[in-house]
């Protein structure tokens, strides 16, 4: 797993869309508008000759043309800040450490961090946890 464009360039197009036509569409439409980029975004990106595959071949290079031990250092970042996280997850709920609470508030800061970058803002916000950290902010 690694940074996904394709998604990222989805989702900032759905966030300008939103921006957009926020005051001037209805939800539905909203949906509507959104879903329709979303489809036009992944045909785009599936053609092998189109400008944004392009794009994202010449920003992320070829695959083929990265050393291995390049690639094996970029795969490996995910799993050993996660492998960190838990030990740090591990050494909170073992009562290892003494903790003040503003650390144990970093460290929740930092698994939802984690978890964002394993499975992206969109399962985060699917899970409530976001609006749960938000709602009395506000």
């Amino acid at each position: 797993m690694g940074f996904d464009p394709v998604t990222a360039a989805i989702d900032a197009g759905k966030t300008v869309i939103n921006k957009l036509f926020r005051d001037k569409a209805s939800e539905s439409e909203l949906k509507q508008l959104e879903l329709e980029y979303e489809v036009q975004m992944a045909a785009e990106s599936r053609k092998e000759n189109s400008d944004f595959r392009r794009f994202i071949t010449d920003y992320e290079g070829k695959a083929k043309d990265v050393p291995a031990p390049i690639v094996y250092l970029r795969s490996s970042v995910r799993p050993l800040m996660t492998y960190l996280v838990g030990y740090f997850d591990y050494l909170f709920f073992s009562g290892g450490l003494e903790w003040t609470t503003q650390q144990g508030k970093l460290l929740f800061s930092i698994n939802l961090l984690c978890l964002g970058f394993w499975f992206g803002e969109k399962a985060l916000k699917k899970s409530g946890i976001l609006e749960a950290m938000t709602k009395g902010k506000k």
